[in-house]
């Protein structure tokens, strides 16, 4: 029980910038300074677990972690299996694309109808987007975003989209700038929530508190 933990365990992925990123050998972001305020909280130690995203909610459930904190949307697939706190931020799905192709893929009808290779991270709502709404496209899984950044680059030209969160699209876009553009309509709106085992009221509560 999480009153009498040793420490808060969180799950995170630490692929997603600016929210839970690695920078210089360490593991930062948006999502790491609330894991430490919300750990200081509840008296508690933390303890940062980093896990590939399809392996979260397994962890989760199994008791390895207590708590997933790593820009996780609230979809109903996951509300099935987890709880959710209280959302924290609101989000979309976003499409960041080359600066050559502004012209040609610019809108949202563009970017669903036209024969493209798109990127995405499996299991993401990004991925169920594209299944969902892009008829034409090609699928292009990655494991890791920047590795979707790095075959969309001019040099590269592996995938003509890479669809992910916003705030990482917006991330990558001005890394990149000279290269990669921000379609900067979200094509879908989301909350970002920290994900809890459904029977953890009591850690529930004291989270959203």
């Amino acid at each position: 029980a999480p009153g009498t933990a040793s420490a808060l365990r969180v799950g995170v992925t630490p692929d997603y910038p600016p929210l839970v990123f690695e920078q210089g050998g360490l593991t930062v972001g948006l999502e790491v300074d609330f894991a430490h305020l919300l750990a200081g909280e509840l008296g508690l130690p933390l303890q940062l677990v980093e896990l590939e995203w399809n392996a979260l909610i397994p962890a989760l459930l199994e008791g390895k972690i207590d708590l997933i904190m790593s820009g996780m949307s609230i979809t109903q697939a996951r509300q099935v299996r987890i709880a959710f706190s209280e959302p924290y931020y609101e989000t979309g799905q976003m499409a960041l694309i080359r600066q050559a192709d502004r012209a040609a893929l610019g809108s949202m009808e563009q970017l669903t109808t036209a024969p493209l290779r798109i990127g995405v991270i499996r299991e993401t709502t990004a991925d169920i987007f594209v299944q969902r709404y892009c008829p034409n496209a090609k699928r292009i899984v990655y494991a890791q975003p920047k590795d979707a950044v790095w075959d969309l680059a001019p040099q590269r030209k592996r995938i003509d989209a890479f669809l992910y969160d916003t705030p990482a699209i917006r991330w990558f876009a001005s890394a990149n700038e000279a290269d990669l553009f921000p379609v900067e309509t979200p094509l879908t709106r989301e909350h970002l929530a920290w994900g809890l085992r459904r029977n953890d009221e009591h850690l529930l509560n004291d989270v959203n508190r």
